[in-house]
């Protein structure tokens, strides 16, 4: 009923007034207030959601997989994400090197960092091995491999174990002119970690801490993939699925995998004494979790609800590695036109894989960019990602190119072709003014 919805609203907003309402996670003293809040995220948390239609309106779930795929393959080829996922490696890389040589670390830095704590069941992965690491670090490096090394790295900490122990040493001048880090925010988040630590209370520690330098920003919707601190106390949108992680159906030489597997690839997938091709052991998000229908609050409707209404494609929620990354990205200091790079690769690394879909990336990435160019929660969404043509490093990308690889992969393939005409007129007419087709 329309009082029904009326009070729903009243009551959210009374909420909202009890606590301090946090204008940025730079201010934030999460030891003494909460801070993981449902009116500081980043898009807005609004009792009414939005029913727009989007570019996966009117389309069935396979197909809302086989589009996001064709988006994701084709801005695989783009110089664009070939440029960005090198440049990142690259300047994670030099700056791990650079910290194990302050603290004297006898052990390789490579291995320390991307040969611990990887399988044969993360997408990509080459292995604990030197030269493989090596050939994913390098130019021929595919997007897979590189950032299966990334994912790698989040997991293990090493960076964090790095900058600590140079920060314990008191030589902070080397963060930035050896690490080439941004010392004002590496500082921050390294006293964000040890509140956690040494001032929070144990068990808020993920709801309304931040645990180590990259944990997503207390902006960031994959928050919600796990349950709220009190008051709020939501519960997480998604849970693991009971079993465990499932494998992959695919196989090593699926015509489905853009690029083909490399033979770094291919040799850690594939033990000697198997015939080729073989069965390949990736657990992807989508065989990970199940996302589950709950509120963020009462009245306030979770993420479920709020994709089901823009007709969205559901993986395993909100992108908590894409705010990872991007995180990454700020200890870095990399520029915001980095960061819109940054965020397209994102959607050509993990969508094709099922680790995540497009609306769940977006999601986890927008808290990082400027308002101008956050989710629309409508057919502009996938445009936001390279509205206009972006300069760095005095190299520009121009965004008319990359939206016609989209296109050629949208309108000339015989997916695409079968596809387009199944999504709503407004839908194709937008593409086709996207990618130069009219």
């Amino acid at each position: 009923s329309i009082r029904g919805r009326m009070a729903a609203m009243a009551g959210f907003f009374a909420a909202l007034t009890i606590f301090v309402v946090v204008k940025g996670e730079e201010t934030c003293d999460f030891v003494h207030r909460i801070c993981n809040t449902l009116q500081n995220k980043i898009p807005p948390v609004t009792p009414a959601i939005f029913t727009h239609p989007t570019l996966e309106s009117n389309l069935s779930a396979q197909d809302k997989e086989i589009f996001e795929h064709l988006v994701g393959n084709a801005l695989r080829n783009t110089s664009a994400v070939k440029y960005v996922s090198h440049v990142f490696l690259q300047r994670i890389t030099n700056a791990i090197v650079a910290g194990s040589k302050r603290i004297n670390s006898s052990a390789d830095p490579l291995l320390q960092a991307f040969g611990n704590g990887g399988d044969q069941h993360n997408t990509g992965y080459v292995g604990p091995y030197r030269d493989a690491i090596l050939h994913a670090l390098s130019q021929d490096g595919n997007i897979r491999e590189k950032f299966a090394l990334v994912y790698v790295l989040i997991k293990n900490k090493y960076l964090d174990e790095v900058i600590d122990d140079i920060i314990s040493t008191g030589d902070l001048p080397y963060l930035g002119k050896e690490m080439r880090l941004n010392v004002t925010h590496v500082l921050h988040r390294w006293s964000q970690v040890n509140n956690t630590k040494n001032a929070l209370d144990p068990s808020l520690k993920y709801t309304n801490g931040i645990p180590n330098l990259e944990f997503e920003s207390f902006k960031s919707w994959a928050r919600f993939d796990f349950e709220g601190p009190p008051p709020f106390n939501w519960t997480g949108t998604r849970e693991d699925r009971e079993g465990g992680c499932k494998e992959t159906s695919l196989f090593s030489n699926s015509k489905s995998i853009h690029p083909p597997l490399s033979t770094y690839e291919l040799k850690y997938q594939c033990n000697s004494s198997d015939p080729l091709p073989c069965k390949l052991k990736w657990y992807p998000g989508k065989l990970c979790y199940n996302v589950i229908q709950t509120p963020f609050g009462k009245g306030v409707p979770g993420y479920l609800q709020r994709a089901g209404a823009l007709e969205y494609r559901v993986v395993a929620g909100p992108s908590g590695t894409t705010s990872n990354v991007l995180e990454i990205a700020r200890l870095l200091g990399l520029s915001p036109e980095m960061t819109q790079l940054l965020r397209i690769a994102m959607v050509a690394w993990m969508v094709p894989t099922n680790d995540h879909s497009f609306f769940e990336i977006l999601l986890g990435a927008d808290s990082y960019l400027d308002s101008n160019q956050r989710l629309r929660m409508g057919f502009d969404d996938l445009g936001i990602l390279m509205s206009d043509d972006i300069t760095v490093d005095g190299q520009t990308f121009y965004s008319h190119k990359l939206w016609e690889t989209v296109g050629q992969w949208l309108f000339d393939t015989e997916e695409g072709i079968r596809l387009i005409p199944k999504m709503l007129p407004q839908a194709q007419d937008y593409l086709k003014s996207l990618t130069k087709r009219q």
